[in-house]
């Protein structure tokens, strides 16, 4: 991609508030005055059993699943983490995923909770009863299982580390386009689910092979975290990010701003405001990419705690030849707004001009 063509996204990106929520959120009725409908209350649990997920994976499931749990997330955990301890797997899968639902039939939704790092999605339905909603079903997908609808082909890289465009703008794109392609497959108006919403995975046959693609693509991104915490090639750059945060935690976002000289002045905003809050921000990823003059850059992604949907991304560029990485720009990024636009952010890939 050129120069150009990544100005307009970024530009793009600097144009969207902070504050947009997922498309059914936004859809809902304003329940302040009155009883929650029976779906804002479906929502508003699904959002519950996430965040007990993030520290407390187990119990998150038995409350929601009850003696089914083991059952269903046991073999689900095994497939995965195979070589990793799957409760802290599934700690930071829901740390660090976003999570789309589809209402579709009055008594059944559908919730995806959907890892953009390792292009792995979990879905879970929802039954609601007398005595309540209670997760009855699950099933862990591969990104291009899930955007295929079980079909191949199916690729173990990554959905975003595929596109050219800056990493902290290819996730956020994966992650709309999955969110997108879910709620066109599972939807009410494509299929009337008179076998279930399994029915719509057209190439069921498929599902071992694709188990073992989620398990690697998982393990590799926990793996590639790891070297990132503890690589001697990273210490500089790990220096570097650890000082940011701790500056972050400070309030000190004007000492922070000034060595991150490139900074767009909407992230430069933004970070002074919530300086404390992104100071606890948590790495997800650390990569590499190059330019259109070949020069190695340099990125590290962070997950805001609580907030899967907000990234930051610190973009430490090459200083000399012996590849000296220094921070020159922080980005801030809402993949809930990504999702909302888009459709225009694609558009303007499409046709820079």
């Amino acid at each position: 991609m050129n120069s150009s063509k990544k100005m307009l996204v970024c530009l793009w990106l600097s144009l969207l508030s902070t504050s947009a929520m997922y498309a059914q959120e936004q859809s809902l009725p304003d329940s302040a005055e009155g009883p929650k409908s029976p779906g804002v209350q479906l929502i508003d649990q699904v959002m519950a059993f996430r965040q007990q997920a993030r520290t407390q994976p187990e119990e998150a499931f038995t409350a929601c699943t009850g003696k089914k749990a083991q059952k269903i997330f046991g073999p689900l955990g095994r497939t995965l983490c195979p070589n990793t301890d799957p409760s802290r797997g599934w700690a930071y899968f829901f740390e660090t995923s976003v999570f789309s639902m589809s209402f579709i039939t009055s008594s059944t939704a559908l919730a995806v909770f959907y890892h953009p790092w390792s292009d792995v999605a979990l879905i879970t339905e929802w039954t609601r009863s007398k005595t309540g909603n209670s997760i009855t079903d699950a099933e862990l997908l591969m990104g291009d299982t899930l955007r295929n609808q079980g079909n191949p082909p199916y690729d173990i890289e990554p959905h975003w580390l595929r596109s050219p465009v800056p990493p902290y703008l290819a996730a956020s794109l994966s992650s709309a386009q999955t969110i997108q392609d879910f709620r066109r497959i599972f939807s009410p108006q494509s299929s009337n689910f008179k076998k279930g919403w399994r029915s719509v995975m057209t190439n069921s046959k498929l599902l071992k092979s694709n188990y073992l693609g989620a398990g690697f693509m998982f393990e590799h991104n926990l793996a590639g975290l790891l070297k990132f915490q503890n690589d001697a090639d990273f210490a500089a750059v790990r220096q570097q990010s650890n000082d940011i945060l701790a500056k972050l935690q400070r309030g000190l976002a004007d000492e922070v701003l000034a060595v991150a000289v490139e900074t767009r002045p909407e992230s430069q905003e933004a970070i002074k405001q919530y300086a404390a809050q992104l100071g606890q921000a948590r790495a997800i990823t650390c990569i590499r990419k190059r330019d259109d003059q070949k020069k190695e850059h340099l990125f590290v992604i962070y997950s805001i705690p609580g907030r899967p949907e907000c990234l930051m991304s610190l973009w430490f560029k090459p200083e000399d030849a012996a590849l000296q990485y220094t921070l020159k720009r922080i980005d801030l990024v809402d993949q809930n707004n990504t999702y909302v636009h888009f459709d225009a952010i694609t558009n303007v890939l499409k046709n820079p001009q």
